[in-house]
C-alpha cells in the first residue's frame, strides 16, 4: 500500500495510517463510529450502495440525504 500511494500519488503513508477491515460496509461503520457522535448527521449521495444508508442508521446517526441530480446529461448541477 505505502508503494502504490508514493508511486501513484508521491503520498508517504505512514503504516499506522493503515486499518484492515473485512469489507467497505465494516469500514465505514468504523469511520462513523471514529468520526462522529450518536445523533450526528452523515451525508451520503444517492443513489448509493444501499447498505451505506443502513450504516448511518444502525450506528444511531441521522441520515442525510443529498441526491445527485441528473443535470443536461452531465450530473452537474
Amino acid at each position: 500500500m505505502q508503494n502504490w500511494f508514493w508511486q501513484s500519488h508521491a503520498w508517504p503513508v505512514q503504516p499506522d495510517w493503515l486499518v484492515n477491515t473485512p469489507g467497505v460496509v465494516n469500514a465505514i461503520c468504523t469511520a462513523i463510529r471514529a468520526l462522529t457522535q450518536v445523533g450526528d448527521g452523515v451525508i451520503i449521495q444517492q443513489p448509493v450502495y444501499y447498505p451505506f444508508a443502513g450504516s448511518v442508521l444502525s450506528n444511531k446517526r441521522c441520515l442525510v440525504v443529498n441526491k445527485l441530480v441528473l443535470w443536461k446529461g452531465t450530473g452537474i448541477r
